[in-house]
């Protein structure tokens, strides 16, 4: 493999780690919102059918309430969003893992000689990462769409600047480089 190839390979994938730990922990976020918000509903609704079960006047609401109650408590109970955020967060921590190891293998490489041939510990090491990415991706259940998307974005925008999102942004900025000798954001060129 050439410098040159180790070197998208490497920027590619701290970018796919990247986006992927964003991803997890927005969704981790979003299970727990769930999470307790449900929680919130069914001990207000608990508290709000026993005090007008307390009222006679209220009979017909208290019964209503205490429906809807049961079937806050059944939600809550059915989902298992505790679960579900922990997944997402163990998914976070593993892909958080692979960027630090990516991390490494840019310093390995940085203190590599140029013109050398790639170190034979890189080499074995990406192919570990590699298969090691597989199976974190087959484990992992569907992705949602637009969460995956603001992902992309917004790890688009981090490694290009402010208002840089889509890949077609990223082409325009490049084209506007050429024209301008002024220096751009973004990831360095590889090492020569």
């Amino acid at each position: 493999m050439s410098h040159d190839d180790f070197w998208l390979w490497l920027n590619n994938n701290i970018f796919q780690a990247g986006m992927n730990v964003e991803y997890h922990q927005t969704i981790a976020w979003w299970y727990w919102a769930a999470q307790s918000a449900a929680t919130v509903a069914v001990v207000a609704l608990a508290i709000g059918g026993i005090a007008l079960a307390a009222k006679k006047k209220f009979e017909k609401w208290s019964w209503r309430l205490g429906v809807f109650g049961g079937l806050a408590t059944c939600a809550a109970l059915v989902f298992p969003l505790s679960n579900w955020q922990s997944q997402a967060e163990r998914f976070s921590c593993e892909w958080s893992a692979i960027r630090g190891t990516l991390d490494g293998m840019e310093q390995q490489y940085k203190a590599a000689p140029k013109y050398a041939p790639l170190p034979q510990s890189l080499c074995d090491d990406m192919r570990l990462l590699d298969a090691r990415k597989g199976q974190l991706q087959a484990s992992e259940p569907a992705p949602w769409p637009s969460l995956l998307k603001r992902a992309y974005g917004d790890q688009v925008e981090r490694m290009h600047g402010p208002g840089i999102r889509t890949a077609e942004q990223v082409r325009e900025q490049q084209m506007n480089a050429k024209a301008s000798p002024i220096e751009q954001p973004g990831r360095p060129a590889p090492p020569a």
